[in-house]
């Protein structure tokens, strides 16, 4: 309840300034004409008559105004569809300026401010009510205009809301594949070490669980930093080490700004396992995983390169890049891109991401 309150009292606050400023701004520039037209000594009396007859127009129209507001939001007039509430502007503006001018005239009659001959010809009421018809129509122009604006808002904000938490739900469920999809194949690689090297074997499980223990702590976070990223994908090749010996060799080269930057996390681990997978493990030499990264007019490119061709096994359209590619599009657009070239019996992975400054 304290929230509602909260979030309506700021909107409270506006309407009356709103309200009594554009009001008090009528009368102002009224009394200025007035003083110009009433100058004369002689027309003290006249100005000073057609000054109470203007506070009264003034009180009269802010209170209306109020009342109609009041049952204008009862009624929800501002949901309804155009056509019918044009129709019922109209007939407001109709029904309020000959209520305001037949109170206003009442008034001034009981005050003897006009007489019964003032009404000659209609003229007094017809420019009294053309005079109230321009003003009401004015202030409701523009407070359904400003009601327009803020739904319009509101929905603009509610819809990038619902889009956040569909892109949220989405990271979410692509980055819980990452671990029983690594675990799995980490599992494989221990389970062929078991029964050949035991020590190695708990030498690998001993590294696992390390890398267990930072992805958990990174779990919840939409993007890491690219040294914590890197801190796992050294935790995970020195894993992959234990498995494949000699046969597998890394580097890396990184710019040392890049190591600041945000990038979603397992992404790298992810596609470096791929490399791993598609590549090395089914050469009998092995072979060696590169890693470059670095800025370029806002863009920050990162290159993975491994042995091995580009095939149907490849994961082109597998897990492991389709997901990247998904990730990416949800928290970069179409700025960001991933792709797979083939080249002198190698695999290049080379990603664009724009968030480098």
């Amino acid at each position: 309840m304290l929230q509602v309150n909260q979030e309506k009292s700021p909107n409270r606050q506006v309407y009356w300034l709103l309200q009594i400023g554009g009001w008090f701004l009528y009368w102002l520039v009224s009394t200025l004409v007035n003083l110009v037209r009433n100058s004369e000594p002689e027309q003290t009396a006249l100005l000073w008559e057609e000054q109470v007859a203007l506070t009264i127009f003034f009180v009269l129209g802010l209170a209306a105004t109020h009342l109609y507001r009041a049952f204008v939001k009862a009624q929800q007039w501002v949901s309804l569809p155009v056509p019918k509430l044009i129709k019922r502007l109209l007939f407001s503006v109709l029904t309020m300026s000959m209520s305001i001018s037949a109170i206003y005239l009442g008034i001034l009659w009981w005050l003897g401010t006009i007489q019964p001959g003032n009404f000659e010809g209609n003229l007094l009421v017809i420019r009294l009510l053309t005079n109230t018809s321009l003003v009401i129509s004015l202030w409701i122009a523009i407070y359904f205009s400003v009601q327009y604006f803020q739904n319009y808002r509101k929905a603009e904000l509610a819809a990038l809301r619902q889009e956040a938490m569909i892109k949220e739900a989405t990271l979410n469920k692509l980055r819980s594949q990452l671990n029983p999809h690594f675990v799995f194949n980490s599992l494989n690689g221990i389970r062929a070490l078991v029964a050949v090297d035991p020590d190695k074997a708990r030498e690998a499980i001993t590294a696992l669980a390390n890398i267990f223990r930072k992805t958990l702590q990174l779990d919840k976070q939409v993007e890491v930093s690219f040294r914590e990223e890197m801190q796992i994908v050294e935790e995970y090749l020195q894993l992959e080490k234990i498995r494949f010996e000699e046969r597998l060799s890394y580097s890396f080269d990184i710019q040392p700004a890049v190591y600041a930057l945000k990038i979603p996390p397992l992404m790298l681990q992810t596609l470096v396992e791929n490399g791993i997978k598609h590549g090395i493990s089914k050469l009998a030499k092995g072979g060696a995983i590169s890693l470059k990264a670095h800025c370029q007019n806002g863009i920050t490119i990162i290159e993975i390169r491994n042995p091995g061709q580009i095939t149907a096994s490849t994961d082109r359209e597998g897990y492991g890049l389709v997901n990247t590619r998904q990730r990416l599009q949800l928290l970069y657009g179409s700025g960001a891109t991933i792709e797979l070239t083939e080249s002198d019996e190698s695999v290049l992975t080379m990603l664009r991401i724009p968030n480098c400054a």
